[in-house]
């Protein structure tokens, strides 16, 4: 397996495998063979200079490159691999050019649509309170809505989706729990610490089980433990009735608050 040697400085980074090397300018990659390159060297003011073939110009690269480095090893390494690859001009390099389309992470995504849904919210908000001359009324309940949504998604998020997740495609296997920590939500929410050895021979220790049990719930027992086979720690013990009369009692929160807002909405908007 060829080791890639890396330099990278001024938005430019190279990459050098002992038969291609790869250059990227912001979104731009060119990939430029051996024999497309005629000389590297280290320069006085501490940049790697990399002279290419008259074809990859013409592609948009230029005839040089030029690196600054801070390691003078790096640097060092990377020009006498690229110098130790350098042979005779055979036939017409091919040099691709790729540039790849900028992309938001899942995150960046997810932030900007909760924004922009806060932002038509309280756009909304404000529009419906001028309209209907009820502003005040409608700014004082207007945390109904983000508050019982928000609800509704720890709800699915902490105390429902693991929980079924693993009841549909876990394993289970004897365990043992070794005491409960707190959860969120202060002394109303605990978790078991669940020790169990997997069905492929792996011991794992203390793990925080996914669902939840009462304060009254007391470890160092014997229990059956289901885990995810993908990500071991990802477990819990028997569903208890105490997570499962909590999951209601939050899901019905979240359900008045976000009613209660809707109440409040259509109440406005008949002007009543």
């Amino acid at each position: 397996m060829n080791v890639e040697v890396v330099l990278s400085g001024r938005n430019t980074s190279a990459r050098f495998d002992g038969s291609r090397l790869r250059v990227t300018r912001g979104r731009t990659t060119w990939t430029v063979p051996v024999q497309a390159v005629r000389g590297a060297g280290l320069l006085q003011d501490r940049s790697v200079r990399v002279e290419l073939d008259a074809e990859v110009d013409e592609r948009g690269l230029g005839r040089t490159v030029t690196l600054p480095y801070r390691n003078a090893a790096a640097a060092l390494a990377f020009v006498e691999r690229l110098q130790g690859a350098l042979g005779p001009a055979t036939g017409s390099p091919q040099v691709t050019v790729e540039t790849s389309v900028r992309r938001l992470s899942l995150r960046q995504r997810r932030t900007l649509q909760i924004g922009g849904a806060v932002l038509a919210y309280l756009l909304a908000l404000v529009a419906l309170g001028v309209l209907r001359s009820d502003l005040a009324t409608l700014l004082i309940t207007s945390w109904f809505a983000p508050a019982g949504v928000g609800v509704l998604y720890l709800c699915r998020t902490f105390m429902i989706r693991d929980v079924r997740a693993l009841r549909r495609r876990g394993v289970t296997v004897a365990g043992r729990s070794e005491g409960t920590v707190r959860a969120f939500g202060g002394n109303l929410f605990y978790h078991h610490l669940l020790t169990f050895r997997t069905a492929d021979g792996r011991n794992l220790q203390r793990v925080r089980s996914r669902g939840t049990v009462s304060s009254f719930e007391k470890g160092g027992r014997p229990l059956d433990v289901t885990y995810d086979p993908g990500d071991p720690r990802v477990a819990t013990g028997p569903l208890t009735l105490s997570h499962a009369l909590w999951t209601v009692v939050v899901a019905v929160f979240g359900l008045v608050l976000l009613l209660s807002w809707i109440v409040v909405l259509v109440v406005a908007a008949l002007g009543a």
